[in-house]
């Protein structure tokens, strides 16, 4: 019985509700909008790794070619 107390509920109750709430679509509508911003942090929050991770890359291939170089020329290869 309380599951049909639920479903049969005064008119006015679900009126104040969905003032208060806001419609079903309106509730879509911000979730969906919620969704876009978070999904657009993480991919600016992705980007943002990659580029740190290309940058630390970059620096170490510097740093061995720098020792490579160093020790082709003790060895007379270079």
């Amino acid at each position: 019985m309380a599951s049909l107390e639920k479903h049969c509920r005064p008119i006015d109750a679900v009126i104040v509700e969905t003032e208060l709430k806001g419609t079903l679509i309106e509730r879509l509508v911000h979730v969906e909008d919620r969704v876009l911003k978070l999904s657009l942090q993480l991919e600016e929050e992705l980007g943002a790794e990659k580029k740190r991770e290309e940058i630390s890359a970059k620096k170490k291939v510097k740093k061995g070619g720098l020792k490579h170089f160093v020790e082709s020329c003790v060895k007379g290869t270079g």
